[in-house]
C-alpha cells in the first residue's frame, strides 16, 4: 500500500505501527520513561521483532528504555538459547519449564500439540517470575510494569476467522472471553500488552529477518502434530489468503475500533505493507492428497446408494468459500449439496487442505443450522469422519499418514 505516494516496506510498516500501539495505548496512560517493559521471548520471529522495535521506539526518541527480557524453556529445543545469544544488548533469563509443562500439558507424543495448555503454562511461569523479581523490593516494583507478548493483528485474524467459520461472532465472542485486547491489567502496577497488536505477519517475518533473526527449533510438538491454530491457518486461512487479507476478516474492523478511536481501519490498512509471510508448513501436502484420496476411494464404495440424496446443481464447496470469502450468509437447503470433491473437477490445493481437515462436506460452515446439521451427520454416516471446534479429527489422520501408534498414556513426554 501507498501513503503520500510512498510504498511502505515491512521495515517501515513494522515501526509505524509500534508507534501508533505507544501513542493509542502506552502514552495516554503511561509516561515512557517511567516503565519496565518484561519482554517475553519464545524464540520466534515475532517476539524477536516485538523487543527489536520497541527498543528502537525509544532510543529514535533519545529515551532510556528499561528492559526485562526472558524465554520460558518448555520443550527443551534449542530457541531459549538461541534467543538469548540473539538478544545481545540485554540480560535475558532464561526460565526452565519443563517439569511444569509436563505436569500440565499431559502430552503423549501422537497427540495434537497441546498449544492451549502450553500457552498456559507460560502466562504461569511469566506472572510467577514476574512476581518473584518485582517481591525483592527493587526500584522496579515502584514502576509501571508491562509484560509484552508478541501476538500480532494475524492471530487475531486467525481467532476471528475460526470463529467465524464454526457460526460465531468473532468479535463480541473474542470481547466476551477479554481477548485481543492491546493492553490490559494483569496485577497489580502489572499490565499485558500486545506491541504488536496492529502488524501483519508479513511485516513482522520482514522486520526480524532485516534484523538478523535466526530461526531455531522450540522442540514443542506442534511441527509434526499441529494446534487448532496451525490447521486454521493452513487450511480455512489459506481459501482467503491475499497480500492483505487480515483486514477482510469478520470481526476485525470491529475489534480494531474498539480499542483505536480515531483511527479508522483504511488508516491502519494504509500504513500496512502488502505481501504474505513464508512459513514452515506443519500440513503437508501429501497429506492433503492422502485423505482425499481415502475419501474418494470410501465413497466410490457408497456413491451409488446416495447420489440421489445429493443436490447436483449446487456445489458445497462454493457454498463454503463464499461464506468465507466474502462473508455471505448461511443458506438454507432441502438437500444437500454436492461437495466438489465428488465433481470430477480438479481442486485447487486450499480446498484439498479443507476437506484433509473437515472432510468432504467442508462446505457446510457455509449452510444454514439444519442444512449444515444433515450435511455433518451424513459425512459421519459415509466417512466415519466427525468435525470439532477444537479441529482435533486431524490428529488420528495424521497418525494414519505418518504410520505412527496410537498414543500410549505410559509413553515420557517431555525428555
Amino acid at each position: 500500500m501507498h501513503l503520500l505516494g510512498v510504498a511502505f516496506s515491512p521495515q517501515r510498516a513494522f515501526d509505524a505501527k509500534i508507534d501508533l500501539f505507544m501513542r493509542l495505548h502506552v502514552l495516554p496512560r503511561f509516561a515512557p520513561e517511567n516503565i519496565c517493559w518484561w519482554l517475553s521471548l519464545s524464540g520466534g520471529k515475532d517476539s524477536f521483532a516485538m523487543a527489536i522495535g520497541l527498543r528502537k521506539w525509544y532510543r529514535d526518541r533519545n529515551l532510556p528504555f528499561d528492559a526485562m527480557p526472558f524465554t520460558i524453556d518448555q520443550w527443551n529445543g534449542s530457541a531459549s538459547r538461541s534467543i538469548q545469544q540473539q538478544i545481545d544488548w540485554a540480560s535475558v533469563t532464561i526460565i526452565d519449564g519443563h517439569q511444569l509443562t509436563k505436569e500440565k500439558t499431559r502430552y503423549v507424543p501422537g497427540q495434537q500439540a497441546p498449544c492451549r495448555a502450553c500457552a498456559d503454562v507460560r502466562r504461569s511461569l511469566s506472572d510467577t517470575f514476574i512476581s518473584a523479581v518485582l517481591g525483592e523490593g527493587q526500584s522496579r516494583s515502584r514502576r509501571n510494569n508491562i509484560l509484552a507478548r508478541g501476538l500480532h493483528l494475524t492471530d487475531t485474524s486467525v481467532s476471528a476467522m475460526w470463529r467465524f467459520a464454526v457460526g460465531k461472532d468473532p468479535a463480541k465472542d473474542l470481547a466476551a472471553a477479554g481477548k485481543a485486547k492491546p493492553i490490559t491489567p494483569l496485577f497489580d502496577s502489572v499490565f499485558l500488552a500486545k506491541p504488536l497488536y496492529y502488524v501483519r505477519e508479513f511485516e513482522s517475518q520482514g522486520y526480524a529477518q532485516s534484523n538478523g533473526y535466526k530461526r531455531t527449533c522450540c522442540g514443542c510438538p506442534a511441527c509434526q502434530f499441529p494446534s487448532r491454530r496451525d490447521i486454521v491457518e493452513e487450511s480455512i486461512i489459506a481459501a482467503v489468503r491475499s497480500p492483505l487479507w487480515e483486514f477482510n476478516v469478520p470481526g476485525i474492523e470491529q475489534l480494531l475500533h474498539r480499542d483505536a478511536t480515531g483511527t479508522s481501519l483504511g488508516q491502519i490498512r494504509a500504513m500496512s505493507a502488502s505481501g504474505e509471510e513464508s512459513k514452515h508448513a506443519h500440513l503437508p501436502m501429501e497429506f492433503a492428497e492422502f485423505m482425499v484420496s481415502k475419501f474418494q476411494g470410501q465413497w466410490n464404495r457408497v456413491n451409488h446408494r446416495f447420489r440421489p440424496r445429493l443436490d447436483h446443481s449446487i456445489d458445497l464447496d462454493a457454498v463454503g468459500l463464499s461464506r468465507l470469502r466474502q462473508g455471505a450468509p448461511l443458506v438454507e437447503y432441502e438437500t444437500i449439496p454436492l461437495p466438489g470433491l465428488f465433481r470430477e473437477e480438479q481442486l485447487p490445493d486450499a480446498q484439498l487442505m479443507m476437506i484433509a481437515t473437515l472432510g468432504p462436506f467442508w462446505g457446510a460452515i457455509g449452510l444454514g443450522p439444519r442444512a449444515a446439521d444433515r450435511a455433518w451427520r451424513l459425512q459421519e454416516q459415509l466417512f466415519g469422519f466427525s468435525v470439532d471446534e477444537r479441529w482435533s479429527q486431524v490428529a488420528p489422520m495424521l497418525r494414519e499418514f505418518y504410520s505412527v501408534p496410537e498414543p500410549q498414556a505410559s509413553l515420557v513426554q517431555i525428555q
